[in-house]
């Protein structure tokens, strides 16, 4: 995890949250993952935030009072996200004496204006111990560019999730031995891309 985020970007069917659920399990042992499954519902920044703080809070339950402070503040009126919200939250990441992943899966579901401005300055504010995982549909509206050039994005993109004739040909044949030929394989790979 030498990155700061990671994009798994691909359309529906592509195995984006299977690839994920499989590496959780592979890491949990060594590294806590706090993980949120978005939906049309959490495009409001105080609902995506809350479910954010919420899955953190869970991931690290040996720390008894974190992020209650985070908390507090979202339920106050007027609070400012950005201004005051966040950075709390990020000192409070910052504090933490070992690693920690958040997996936000769909994220494409996050449109509106200040779910976004709210998640690019959570990005350029990680701290160092902190990995952000997006799987989603499409581009997140962040400024990838920057963090390519910084070396802290790591990209899976539909090529790297699409089967290649070889893979479908160990699954189908040698792992489910359906004897499944080389003709047919190729029109089954065309049309399911």
């Amino acid at each position: 995890m030498d990155f700061k985020v990671s994009i798994i970007s691909a359309p529906t069917g592509y195995g984006k949250t299977t690839l994920l659920a499989h590496w959780r399990r592979t890491e949990e042992a060594e590294v806590p993952f706090a993980w949120v499954s978005l939906d049309e519902q959490d495009n409001d920044p105080i609902r995506l935030w809350r479910h954010i703080v919420e899955a953190l809070r869970r991931a690290v339950p040996e720390e008894k009072d974190f992020l209650a402070d985070v908390l507090v503040g979202m339920g106050a009126v007027g609070q400012q996200l950005v201004g005051i919200t966040l950075p709390t939250l990020i000192n409070e990441l910052a504090e933490l004496p070992h690693r920690i992943v958040l997996l936000l899966d769909d994220y494409q579901f996050a449109t509106d204006d200040g779910c976004r401005e709210s998640m690019e300055f959570f990005v350029e504010h990680l701290p160092e111990n902190f990995h952000l995982v997006l799987a989603t549909r499409s581009d997140p509206t962040l400024r990838l560019g920057r963090l390519r050039a910084r070396g802290e994005l790591a990209e899976i993109r539909t090529e790297e999730l699409a089967f290649t004739e070889g893979e479908a040909a160990s699954l189908l044949n040698d792992r489910l031995h359906l004897e499944v030929g080389a003709d047919d394989l190729r029109v089954l790979l065309d049309r399911t891309e």
